[in-house]
């Protein structure tokens, strides 16, 4: 599988992530000899005719699978936007934490406990993330057949229809909800055992997610860290600083969090309170067994998902030209 060329792309591609046409350059500043831009369009071409994206898959498993069955995948997800001012099929303006309208695609990246790589998938930027995780499952089972993992994955993926899916596909998972919840769900723990924990502590409860026929139980752990209370206190307190300088009239509202908004903006201490309430405290919701993994076992599992955003920071971290459009799975 790969050619001569097709390695010196991947070189190119790791030292620094650029167009097709740029690689030449790259692989020039290396003192490698460069395949002509009709070579790279040629290998490329080939690539896609041969499913050489199948047997890397293939290779990567059995790499991670070395040393023992793949017990557990993690999975997220990451947006490439382009400096490019018309959208195509799969370059579109979508959802953007960095309020961006420049055209974008999603990739979805699968890897194992390590971080190690396994499945990559582009999706059209206007899709919903949420709507990613099983398709790429999905693709993953097909490749390798029955794959009997547990997935591990985070808020963005929480949702009633993708947990549903989940399961009905067979698959095992373990989410971290938002911390919002927490009064709510240990206020039965709270009532019968006091409101202190110990660092390390979990809490076992239920929650009921979704609505109607979808509604499902499911097994919900919380964990309590001291160190992740002092964290969350410190922005805690920075966000209740610039909601003052809002009511103070020092800055102008943007969504900001506890601000009240009104005739006069102000401070909304209720939720302040709330939000002391659960400091330090983080859930986790999975569809296993209390008698097959334990609470401190759940959260050991879902400590390793920053694997992926360190496989994702070793990606791509500059804009895309607009001759970079990855290939669909």
């Amino acid at each position: 599988m790969g050619t001569d060329a097709f390695k010196q792309l991947v070189l190119a591609r790791i030292v620094e992530p650029t167009s097709k046409a740029d690689t030449i350059r790259v692989l020039a500043d290396l003192g490698v000899r460069s395949p002509s831009l009709r070579t790279i369009w040629r290998t490329l071409a080939r690539s896609i005719a041969e499913d050489w994206r199948t047997q890397l898959a293939a290779a990567a498993l059995r790499h991670v699978t070395a040393g023992g069955a793949l017990t557990v995948v993690m999975y997220d997800v990451t947006t490439l936007y382009f400096e490019a001012e018309n959208e195509d099929a799969l370059r579109k303006v979508g959802m953007s934490t960095e309020r961006r309208v420049d055209p974008q695609i999603l990739v979805g990246l699968l890897v194992d406990a390590t971080g190690f790589p396994l499945q990559v998938h582009s999706f059209a930027g206007n899709r919903g993330e949420t709507t990613t995780l099983l398709p790429v499952l999905n693709r993953f089972r097909e490749r390798h057949g029955h794959a009997d993992v547990v997935v591990v994955a985070d808020a963005g993926m929480l949702s009633a229809a993708n947990l549903n899916a989940l399961r009905e596909a067979g698959f095992d998972f373990i989410v971290g909800p938002r911390t919002g919840s927490a009064p709510r769900d240990l206020a039965d723990h709270y009532q019968r055992h006091g409101t202190y924990l110990r660092d390390g502590q979990t809490v076992e409860t239920t929650r009921t997610i979704g609505s109607g026929s979808a509604a499902r139980t499911r097994r919900l752990v919380w964990q309590y860290s001291s160190k992740r209370r002092r964290r969350d206190n410190i922005t805690l307190n920075k966000q209740i600083d610039r909601a003052q300088d809002i009511a103070d009239g020092r800055r102008r509202p943007k969504k900001d969090r506890f601000v009240s908004l009104g005739e006069q903006p102000g401070v909304n201490w209720d939720a302040v309170e709330k939000a002391r309430s659960y400091l330090g405290l983080k859930g986790y919701v999975t569809s296993i067994s209390a008698d097959t993994l334990s609470g401190e076992a759940v959260v050991a599992a879902y400590h390793d998902l920053f694997r992926v955003e360190e496989s994702f920071a070793n990606g791509q971290k500059r804009p895309a030209g607009p001759a970079h459009v990855p290939p669909r799975a």
